[in-house]
Formats: structure tokens, sequence, C-alpha cells
């Protein structure tokens, strides 16, 4: 066909094409499928080259075999994996009851692990029967590979009793803040207490230097300083980049210093002292300072 005729053709049938080109004696052109049909009993000289896009794709693949096998695998492999929980990660108002759960459900499920729909029904439960009296609120989600565990501790509220106990501090620390109702404080901010020192008196003198009893209620908080090392065995025959095991230390250090906070108070700086690998045991030392009540 004559380009002019063919184009008028096309257009009297109402046929949609494009990129169209002209290769010596041939006409060369793409068409939407739709239109296959149509054109092939309107021109008996035309030839169907190849089909494009997604459905062009779609069907040489399935012509391959081993693209075929591909695809298959890694549907096979996302199924599988999605049933597979690499991390459990606990979130609680209490760091303390956050480590002690953790340790009773690393006890029962040990990462990684195959888990059914019914698993974060399992680990509620297993939470439930051991910790009832410490938890208000429990809430397990799953998050593809990931287990989140979110807590709230109970508080108990004890009824005020007037005390006329002078109140110590139980640590070294440098003083950095005041929750004080009643009381005589005798330090003062960003001061350094040793472990056994006056933090609030019972006694104040007035205006008129005359001697009064008090009652003391309050909270001081600190400063305070840890030093924590931990070690653990190389296996010689197994090969196991640093990174893993400095990953692992750093985790148990952690977990350590976690056991000395309570709901309100946390790590302030984190400082990794030293890292070594001696013969077959791994070392590390860390330096904490934290913020805490230091008149607990």
């Amino acid at each position: 066909y004559p380009p002019e005729i063919f184009l008028s053709k096309v257009n009297e049938l109402n046929i949609a094409i494009f990129d169209f080109k002209m290769n010596g004696n041939d006409l060369t052109f793409y068409s939407n499928i739709e239109y296959r049909v149509k054109l092939k009993s309107n021109f008996k000289n035309i030839t169907y080259v190849k089909t494009t896009g997604l459905l062009g794709f779609s069907l040489r693949t399935i012509k391959r075999p081993f693209k075929v096998f591909c695809i298959i695998w890694i549907i096979l492999l996302y199924n599988i994996l999605s049933m597979v929980v690499f991390e459990i990660e606990f979130h609680s108002t209490s760091n303390s009851l956050a480590t002690q759960v953790g340790e009773v459900i690393e006890q029962k499920f040990k990462v990684p692990f195959f888990c059914t729909t019914k698993c974060e029904d399992e680990i509620e439960n297993i939470i439930n029967k051991g910790f009832t009296d410490q938890i208000t609120w429990l809430n397990v989600v799953r998050r593809g590979s990931k287990i989140d565990v979110h807590m709230t501790t109970k508080e108990t509220v004890l009824p005020y009793e007037p005390s006329n106990d002078k109140i110590y501090s139980t640590k070294d620390a440098m003083i950095t803040k005041f929750d004080v109702l009643s009381g005589n404080k005798v330090v003062k901010l960003n001061q350094i207490v040793s472990k056994g020192d006056l933090l609030i008196d019972n006694n104040i003198n007035d205006a008129f230097e005359i001697n009064k009893q008090l009652t003391t209620k309050g909270v001081v908080y600190g400063e305070t300083w840890y030093t924590i090392k931990k070690e653990i065995k190389i296996d010689n025959n197994i090969k196991v980049l640093d990174p893993v095991y400095f990953t692992r230390l750093l985790m148990q250090c952690r977990n350590d210093i976690s056991k000395e906070l309570s709901f309100d108070e946390y790590i302030k700086t984190e400082n990794i002292i030293n890292f070594s690998k001696e013969d077959n045991v791994a070392t590390m030392e860390v330096h904490y300072t934290l913020f805490e009540n230091i008149t607990k």
C-alpha cells in the first residue's frame, strides 16, 4: 500500500496507530492490541512483528522457563520470609520490666523463628500470666518480620504520711534537679555529692534564729556514673565479623545498665572506652552517665 492510501484506510476504519515509519518498501507502526483483528482482516499483507509493553514482557517471560522459575522462587521466598520473625522489641514505661519480660519471652521464642498468626497471642498470654500484677496495658503488634511489645506498668500511689526523717544521697552523683515539697535543701544544683551525704534536712532557722522542725518530702535527681565491662568467648573455627561481636557486647552492656533505671530515669551518655579481641575472648568496656533519683 502506498502510505497515503494506507493512512486514509486506517483513518476510515478509525484505527489508532503511532510511530509510523517507512523502511524501504515496508510500512512499520505500533497499534493497540484491540485493533489487531481489524488490521488483519482489512490488510492482507500485514505482518505482526512483536508485542511491546507489559503484555509483551509477560508473554516473553512465559516463554523462558528460567524467568518463570525465578518469579515462582521470589513469590515462595517472600511468603516464607513473611512468616519468619527476626526481632522482638519491648517498649515499656519501666526499663527493668522490659528486660524481665524480654528474658522470659526469649526462653520460649528464639529468633529467628517461624510465626503463624497465633504467635502474637502466645506472647501476650505468657506476659499476662507472668506479669499481670505489674502491667496495666499490653499490646503485641507484628510488623513484617518484627514484633513490637508495648507495655504500661502499674503505678501505685501510696497515701502521703508526713515524715521528719532526713533525706540522704544513696549514690555518688552531681545534683541536676530538685522535686522537693517540704524540707530544707542543703545542697545546690551541679554540686558533687557522695553516697550518704545529707540532701534534705528536717531543721531550719527562722528569721529570729529559732530552730524549727520540718517535715520532709521530696526527690533529688542527679547524674550518676557507671562502667560496665562484658566479655564473650570467640570460636576461632567460625569466622564472625568484628561488628557482630561489637553489637552483641554493646547490647549486653545496655541490658545490664537498664536494670539500674526506673520509670523517670534514663541514660544520658554512652561512651565506649574499649573494644578488643585477645586470643579467644572479645571484651568491651562502656562508661554510662545516668539521670537518676539519688534518694530512692
